[in-house]
C-alpha cells in the first residue's frame, strides 16, 4: 500500500474561494475546487462580504 501525504491550500479572494490539494512530495495538484461568493457594495468604491458566507464557501470548497 502506498501512502501519500497531501497539503490542502485555501485561497480566499473577493469573488471566490479556491481549495487545492497537492501531493506533498512532487507538489502535483490532486484536486481543485472554486466556489463563488456574492459581492456587497454598500457605497461606491467599497466591497464587503459576510463572514459566515466566507466561512461557508471555504467549507464547501474543501468538501467538494
Amino acid at each position: 500500500m502506498v501512502s501519500t501525504t497531501c497539503v490542502l491550500s485555501v485561497d480566499q479572494g473577493t469573488q471566490s474561494t479556491r481549495a487545492y490539494i497537492f501531493d506533498s512530495i512532487d507538489l502535483k495538484i490532486l484536486g481543485y475546487n472554486n466556489v463563488s461568493i456574492p459581492q456587497i457594495y454598500p457605497q461606491p468604491g467599497w466591497v464587503e462580504q459576510e463572514p459566515e458566507v466566507l466561512w461557508d464557501s471555504v467549507v464547501a470548497a474543501i468538501q467538494q
